[in-house]
């Protein structure tokens, strides 16, 4: 968003807002069916909570949005001679040319074409994006790291091509590097695949639909099982088992495009699916360049209750053992 204005408290507050939200939903949506009706809802302390910690997420959002707008009245002072930023005012080829944060593309952009995005409307966008990137990417990491302790060769072949790239050198991960950390890609989209952070998304039809011989009406919402999509055994041969090189180009060339849709798929799929990879590869290989990862019983198997908005194990948690990479070829 552009900029870090919380503090480590204001962080953990949100984080558990969002937490705390998201049980209430699943509440509503799959333990009491009843508490969907409004009226009921509203009568429940469910409603209450919700309702305080609506404020407290709204409020913190909020403070990251004005001191964005805060951070943008000197640069409009410097460039253009005003006291306001004003985006009316700006003509497009004076406007410095520099890369813009997410909000900043909300607040400019969006408020130039779009005469509806008010504040509410821009708050409702923040707090989208930001609950949606909290958790999900977190659960993501989170299967990585105990798939790989798993299955140590697999983890082998990624350190092999880490030290390939990076010998032993500290240095950043660059976007080149990237482009080269192919077995890691390969390992992360598996992940994604026995255990997508979303193991389902709904979508409302604004047409009838045409499906194995039925006729799903207009105005119906139809729900996709992403983790049972990814488990279909005539697409992935196995798919229990962990195997990265499903993902290799000759493994995966002649593959239906929604087969694998781990951020959805069509015009509302994940606007920060590339993002997210990205994000996810260089953190990987940041840590296993330094860090390696074991399980005191890879045989152990590991309980996921059901059902969930978000994939995660029970508690929340697996338990691994972290060591120093000592071995660094």
């Amino acid at each position: 968003m552009g900029g870090k204005v919380w503090s480590e408290e204001e962080s953990t507050k949100f984080a558990k807002g969002i937490d705390v939200l998201e049980n209430i939903f699943r509440q509503r949506l799959i333990h009491k069916p009843w508490l969907r009706i409004d009226w009921i809802f509203k009568l429940t302390s469910l409603y209450r909570q919700q309702k305080q910690v609506l404020s407290d997420t709204n409020a913190s959002v909020d403070k990251v949005i004005q001191n964005r707008r805060q951070s943008h009245r000197p640069k409009a002072e410097k460039h253009f001679g005003q006291s306001d930023y004003s985006v009316s005012t700006i003509d497009e080829d004076s406007r410095p040319k520099e890369r813009l944060a997410f909000l900043d593309l909300l607040m400019v952009k969006a408020s130039e074409e779009n005469s509806d995005m008010n504040d509410e409307v821009l708050r409702n966008e923040v707090s989208t994006f930001m609950a949606a990137g909290l958790d999900s990417t977190a659960v993501a990491f989170n299967w990585f790291l105990y798939l790989i302790a798993k299955h140590p060769d697999h983890q082998k072949l990624v350190t092999d091509e880490l030290d390939l790239i990076f010998g032993d050198s500290d240095r950043p991960v660059t976007a080149q590097d990237l482009t080269r950390l192919k077995y890691l890609e390969c390992c992360i989209k598996e992940t994604l695949r026995l255990y997508p952070p979303f193991p389902a998304v709904s979508r409302y039809l604004s047409e009838d639909v045409q499906s194995g011989g039925y006729t799903l009406p207009r105005g119906l919402t139809v729900v996709i099982n992403i983790f049972a999509a990814h488990h279909d055994p005539t697409v992935f041969s196995d798919p229990d088992a962990f195997k990265p090189e499903r993902f290799l180009p000759e493994n995966s060339f002649d593959r239906h495009p929604y087969a694998f849709i781990p951020f959805s798929a069509g015009p509302r799929n994940c606007i920060a699916q590339k993002y997210a990879m990205m994000e996810l590869k260089v953190c990987l290989a940041n840590i296993l360049r330094r860090l390696k990862f074991s399980l005191v019983d890879p045989s152990a198997p590991l309980e996921i209750p059901s059902p969930q908005l978000l994939l995660k194990p029970k508690d929340g948690k697996c338990n691994l053992i972290v060591s120093k990479r000592l071995d660094i070829s």
